[in-house]
């Protein structure tokens, strides 16, 4: 069973280490784009999704962010975007949920064939998996997931060895990402995080720099694809594709705290 989505080139430096290069580049673009992941990002990981809180402090920083007026601010979650509205819930702050495809009323647009071999996927996942102690299914709508986090290594194998065979006759139009002790099924018209983000990028000024801040693998696609912007891993210094890493959310909260702060400079 292997979590990592990019083979690592390289370890990421820590994002304070690095301050002086994040300071010059967001202080020097014309426009910022700020993408943060929600879960192990600004929140803590928790057993059950539903058991997630946005702290007070974190929605503080976020509204003060998301006043400044060349600075494009959202959050790109795994969750459905009812979800974010409910825990975020903050005026300026955009909202992407199922794994970037979910915003402004947009839905994913899915072909009957990948309908048909996700609701497949569904029942037996529901039918074989369901019963392995410590894993649980979420259904998402055009996406489920399968929650490892409260199961043994051993039992964790046995599901990702029955998902790899319940999956293996759709996988010309479904696919997986690894998030945290986690994974996502999704239509293969749903790339993911770092689709989103591009597709974002292309409709923001020209000479836009992204900052993304995100902590599983999920993430990765979209921070192998801003190699040339501000990218953060949370948590992982080597197996990642990003250029700096912090070490949990509340490294996460310091460092929006330090950008608002350059980004206030005349």
């Amino acid at each position: 069973m292997n979590d990592a989505v990019a083979k690592p080139t390289r370890r990421a430096q820590h994002a304070f280490q690095a301050w002086s290069k994040i300071s010059v580049k967001s202080r020097e673009a014309p426009h910022l784009a700020l993408f943060l992941d929600f879960d192990g990002t600004l929140v803590r990981l928790q057993r059950r999704p539903s058991d997630v809180k946005l702290p007070a402090q974190a929605k503080e920083i976020l509204a003060r962010l998301a006043d400044h007026d060349n600075l494009f601010l959202a959050i790109v979650s795994g969750r459905k975007r009812d979800d974010l509205v409910r825990l975020v819930g903050l005026r300026g702050v955009q909202l992407f949920g199922l794994q970037g495809s979910e915003h402004s009323g947009a839905k994913p647009i899915i072909n009957g064939g990948a309908k048909r071999a996700l609701a497949s996927a569904k029942r037996e996942a529901r039918s074989l998996l369901a019963s392995i102690p410590g894993i649980w299914i979420e259904d998402k709508g055009a996406i489920f997931t399968i929650h490892y986090r409260g199961a043994k290594p051993a039992s964790a194998e046995r599901a990702w060895k029955i998902l790899t065979r319940i999956l293996a006759p759709s996988m010309n139009c479904l696919h997986v990402l690894h998030g945290a002790k986690s994974w996502e099924v999704l239509p293969i018209e749903i790339g993911g995080k770092g689709a989103a983000v591009l597709a974002q990028l292309q409709e923001l000024p020209e000479g836009t720099v992204a900052v993304y801040i995100g902590d599983d693998g999920t993430d990765e696609t979209a921070l192998a694809v801003l190699k040339d912007h501000i990218s953060v891993r949370v948590g992982e210094p080597k197996n990642t594709k990003a250029n700096f890493y912090l070490s949990d959310p509340s490294e996460v909260l310091q460092f929006l705290r330090r950008l608002e702060r350059e980004i206030s400079r005349p």
